[in-house]
């Protein structure tokens, strides 16, 4: 679940960065037609999305680094749902069920139990002659 969590995170991340260009444009181009209302809205969402973006890939990598190390995945995964609620305001309908299915397998992500040796400790049985 991490893996794919991880990587959902990556693909709703690339969905952001293509819209943070996008609006970026429409920012850019409202201040060169002299439009200020579509030069302070294509901002705005230029830095929604970007903020979707960062986000995104940051909520991702905890979830993959927490439970690589026995813990749970809890921050990234919120962090994942900010993306979400993001996406929804922003429009950006490419990464909205890419940062939900991210965000829901971040929160049953099971941590990575590390193996104590026990098993490694243990006598090996010699197999049986005839």
């Amino acid at each position: 679940m991490r893996i794919a969590c991880l990587a959902l995170a990556i693909i709703g991340a690339l969905g952001a960065a293509v819209c943070t260009l996008c609006y970026g444009a429409v920012a850019a181009g409202g201040a060169d037609v002299g439009d200020t209302g579509a030069a302070a809205g294509g901002t705005l969402m230029f830095a929604m999305s970007g903020l979707q973006f960062i986000l995104g890939l940051a909520g991702g990598i905890m979830v993959m680094s927490k439970t690589g190390k026995g813990e749970k995945g809890t921050i990234g995964a919120v962090l994942l749902v900010l993306c979400f609620i993001l996406s929804i305001v922003t429009f950006n309908w490419l990464s909205v069920i890419f940062f939900l299915l991210a965000a829901i397998f971040g929160f049953i992500a099971k941590p990575v139990v590390a193996d104590t040796g026990a098993a490694a400790a243990a006598p090996m049985q010699e197999p049986p002659t005839t």
